[in-house]
């Protein structure tokens, strides 16, 4: 742990001094080697360390926030006159029930690997190289445009004025690369492969390969039909839709603002009885688990939907005091310079029993899409979604015949919940989600021919 943590805890005191009923103090160390591809060739190397607090008062029930990347005495005591100020100068909340209190963080496992912070420079160029050469030893014909290899290690601490005094340390380390392949006039859509993982047992080579592979099988042009069809969404669309979707509707503040398609909605069938979908933030090695959240709740497991019945929501301590609940250990920070925010830990799809590949060999007619485009414009609240299917290959019969070019999905996300047909077994871990992909009947597309 480092020494950082140790210095701050007297601002707890000091803030109380200058007029603050409560306080809390985030503190964050992250460090971050990267190494980066582009066109081809291992083009850079970046190493990154930073340490910060943030920190919450309340006075009078209305909440300040300030922030140092300074560790020293005089920048912190800043710190606390900023907070203070910005608390004295907002209007007291009514819905304000108070910090947490302390509870004791969950046992997690998994998410701390010294391998990883041990890690050399050279190590990872070497890594990056073995991912390049996979690539390009899997066919003459790619090229590689973008590619990172990078290993974290982060802690934090967390206290507040009621005693809760909480910390811990997480490692992260991952590898991507993007292709295209080129044969004549033809060429692919840029096709990319992931592997990210809490310890130090990433597949570059399997990295490598497999986005050459995509790229090359992207070669090969096939036509689809404009209407609706099978569609499966292989975990980056199914990442992207359900950001911008389901996590809005499931975030405890837009259901008690009536900012949600659930509102009101608890235990009413919501989606297909083959969809299960838990949040649970002491998943082992789950790249967000951690023993508690951003404001020291302890994280927890709770379902969300069950065999299509929706049965829970997410809530940080805030809103699940206004909704008359208690926080679900969902309040998230993206770093010491933000503020609690209602967020996913890990979302976990439950695995089907079938493989992938079994998966594509039963369908009829259909398109499989690995990533999608503009999910950022999706609604929210209605549902809608328009997106652009790119890479999409195109199956009948049970064989791929080839990637299709200006698909576009338009549909009702929240409908297609509903339509879940079939749920794969190959289940991985993409940022905040875990999950098999995922097959969807009568998806409406819009093409252009080739």
């Amino acid at each position: 742990m480092n020494d950082g943590a140790k210095s701050i805890e007297w601002v707890l005191d000091y803030a109380e001094r200058h007029g603050a009923d409560e306080a809390e103090i985030y503190y964050n160390y992250s460090r971050e080697l990267r190494v980066e591809v582009n066109l081809g060739q291992v083009s850079s190397c970046h190493f990154s360390d930073e340490q910060g607090v943030g920190l919450r008062v309340v006075v009078k029930g209305a909440v300040g926030f300030s922030f140092s990347n300074s560790l020293e005495r005089g920048k912190l005591e800043e710190v606390v006159v900023r907070a203070v100020k910005a608390a004295k100068a907002s209007k007291p909340d009514e819905k304000w029930r108070g910090l947490p209190a302390p509870k004791k963080p969950s046992t997690v496992s998994g998410i701390f690997d010294k391998r990883v912070c041990e890690i050399s420079e050279e190590e990872l160029v070497e890594d990056a190289k073995t991912m390049l050469n996979a690539a390009t030893d899997y066919s003459s014909k790619i090229s590689a445009y973008w590619g990172v290899v990078v290993s974290e290690w982060g802690e934090v601490a967390l206290m507040n004025t009621h005693g809760l005094n909480v910390k811990a340390e997480e490692t992260m380390m991952g590898c991507a690369l993007g292709t295209v392949a080129r044969d004549g006039d033809e060429v692919s859509p840029e096709c990319s492969e992931f592997d990210f993982q809490r310890r130090r047992k990433i597949n570059p080579e399997k990295v490598g390969r497999e986005a050459a592979r995509l790229a090359v099988e992207s070669l090969r042009k096939a036509n689809v039909e404009q209407g609706r069809c099978k569609v499966i969404l292989f975990h980056p669309a199914l990442h992207a839709l359900i950001g911008y979707t389901l996590l809005h509707a499931v975030s405890g503040d837009n259901v008690v603002r009536e900012r949600s398609p659930y509102t009101g909605k608890l235990g009413e069938l919501v989606a297909s009885s083959m969809l299960h979908v838990v949040d649970d933030g002491t998943l082992e090695e789950g790249l967000n688990t951690f023993p508690f959240d951003g404001e020291g709740v302890p994280t927890q497991r709770k379902e969300i939907i069950d065999k299509g019945v929706l049965r829970g929501f997410l809530f940080d301590s805030y809103w699940g005091g206004v909704a008359g609940f208690e926080s679900t250990g969902n309040a998230g920070r993206a770093d010491y310079a933000s503020t609690p925010h209602i967020s996913a830990t890990n979302l976990v799809v439950k695995k089907g029993n079938i493989s992938r590949e079994e998966l594509i060999e039963g369908m009829d007619s259909g398109l499989i899409v690995l990533d999608v485009q503009g999910a950022h414009s999706s609604n929210p609240v209605s549902g809608e979604i328009s997106v652009v299917a790119n890479p999409c290959w195109v199956v009948k019969n049970g064989e791929v015949l080839g990637a299709a070019k200006g698909v576009m999905i338009a549909d009702n996300f929240y409908e297609m919940l509903k339509r879940v047909d079939e749920v794969a077994d190959d289940v991985r871990k993409y940022s905040y989600l875990v999950s098999p992909s995922v097959s969807f009947s009568e998806v409406k597309v819009v093409t252009r021919q080739l």
